[in-house]
């Protein structure tokens, strides 16, 4: 008889990643749409793009709080050689942010609907940053699962597991 794993925290950890990547799939698709858009369609491609991206920069933020708070702690503790790597992974995650805030300015700069002569160009640019913005999480969350997040199931022992996954638990019910 096949014994199934029981799930662990770092199962949980990629379950976000794997619906932030569902929620990245949305924007990206409003994006490639804003991309077609004509310039009576443009608000409204430009309305859901923001939409597309507050959604996901919300369960971003959420996940991207436990790994700061729990995860990145813990693993600083119970495997120590992982302090430059999560120093990178934190400097990605203010990169992050930072792509976001210029895609959110972006956007904001459209939604007052006020068309100017650099509008085309402004477009671009949003879509540039927007790409890019897709392209780094992508990238992050693929780096984070293959190097970290197997480190933590092979790393760890079955009692650091219990109590990462009951840190992660409470701070997501706190």
């Amino acid at each position: 008889m096949i014994q199934s794993r029981k799930p662990g925290p770092v199962d949980f950890l990629k379950e976000h990643h794997a619906q932030i990547d569902g929620e990245i799939a949305k924007f990206e698709e409003s994006l490639r749409e804003l991309r077609y858009s004509g310039g009576g369609t443009l608000p409204r491609h430009i309305r859901q793009l923001r939409q597309a991206m507050e959604l996901f920069y919300l369960r971003l933020s959420r996940h991207v709080a436990l790994e700061e708070q729990v995860f990145f702690p813990f693993m600083e503790k119970y495997v120590p050689r992982f302090e430059p790597m999560i120093s990178f992974f934190k400097s990605e995650h203010e990169s992050l942010r930072k792509n976001h805030e210029a895609v959110a300015s972006s956007l904001k700069r459209f939604s007052r609907g006020r068309p100017d002569l650099n509008a085309g160009r402004e477009l671009e640019r949003l879509r540039g940053t927007a790409t890019y913005l897709i392209y780094l999480l992508r990238n992050h969350a693929k780096v984070e699962d293959e190097s970290i997040y197997k480190s933590a199931n092979r790393d760890l022992n079955a009692d650091e597991k219990a109590e990462l996954a009951r840190r992660i638990r409470d701070y997501q019910y706190s």
